[in-house]
């Protein structure tokens, strides 16, 4: 009896036993798993278009080129729009050669020309890649009545102005000073008149008259000489294409000696006051006579009266 009790207590305390180790042992949490991100990429980077010339527009209308004289910088694309009820055409000076624009390729002579008569609302764009001041006319209306003239005036780069971010220079111990060069003297400008020789304060229109002129100072060369003229007086003119309408043209061809002397007739076929001034281009710098006025009236005999222009500036 007394084996039974001990296998019996033996039994119980096994079970305990068993129960507690099972209970103490736990196995250990499983962590979720974390999906791993790819690792960033940096956006790609902004490639900036090559840089395009600006565009300008010209408006063809009754009253010329509107606007008669523009300036851009070289690469930039002028655009003449026509917004008349006739047509234009758009082309370099000199008529009828059109070889003042020193691009050749064009029609007859410089690429710049439009090479077609623009009908109303046409439009036709020329990018001027050759810096200088360029001239230019309605081929279809030129040298008469309703004549249309303008002019481009093209910078180079190196005259646009350039934006610097200054930075602090690291100090540098000081250099050496080298023995200061004599200053050189700027070549000075030739001292140039244009004087008014013989001009008629009246005419008759459809009848032709006379201007004389002179070019006086230091000897030189001229590429331009002639009469520019228009209804309305212009102060202080920059460019020919301040006037309306110009006379021939001398020099153009072949440069003429300074000084000289110059005689071109004139016909005016509109009755009114007109203002003209004689003018010279040399060494790229323009010179002016000073203004005088004449009056065309109906056709008819008329007695010219010569005036005298004063000097040039």
């Amino acid at each position: 009896m007394k084996a039974i009790y001990l296998i019996i207590t033996a039994v119980i305390l096994a079970v305990i036993f068993a129960a507690g180790c099972t209970s103490a042992y736990q196995p250990p949490a499983q962590q979720p798993s974390q999906a791993q991100e790819p690792p960033a990429t940096a956006p790609p980077a902004e490639t900036t278009p090559p840089p395009t010339g600006a565009e300008k527009t010209v408006q063809i209308t009754a009253d010329g080129f509107n606007p008669a004289t523009i300036e851009i910088n070289a690469g930039d694309t002028v655009t003449w729009v026509n917004m008349d009820s006739v047509p234009h055409r758009p082309a370099s000076a000199q008529h009828p050669t059109h070889l003042l624009y020193p691009e050749s390729g064009g029609c007859i002579g410089s690429r710049f020309d439009s090479c077609k008569d623009l009908a109303q609302g046409e439009s036709w764009p020329f990018q001027f890649n050759q810096a200088g001041e360029w001239r230019y006319h309605d081929h279809l209306n030129c040298c008469g009545p309703g004549s249309k003239f303008g002019a481009v005036v093209v910078k180079s780069p190196t005259e646009e102005a350039l934006v610097v971010e200054e930075q602090q220079p690291a100090e540098q111990p000081p250099a050496e000073q080298a023995p200061a060069q004599p200053l050189k003297e700027e070549a000075a400008m030739p001292a140039v008149s244009v004087v008014l020789k013989s001009l008629p304060k009246v005419a008759a229109a459809g009848r032709e008259f006379s201007v004389s002129w002179s070019i006086t100072g230091e000897q030189a060369l001229t590429s331009h000489t002639a009469v520019h003229y228009g209804r309305q007086s212009v102060p202080n003119p920059k460019s020919p294409a301040d006037y309306a309408f110009t006379s021939r043209i001398f020099c153009t061809s072949a440069s003429c000696k300074v000084p000289s002397s110059f005689q071109v007739p004139i016909t005016i076929q509109e009755e009114g006051i007109y203002y003209y001034r004689a003018h010279t281009i040399i060494g790229g710098s323009h010179y002016w006579s000073d203004e005088a006025s004449i009056n065309v009236s109906k056709a008819q005999e008329v007695m010219a009266t010569p005036s005298y222009g004063g000097g040039g500036y």
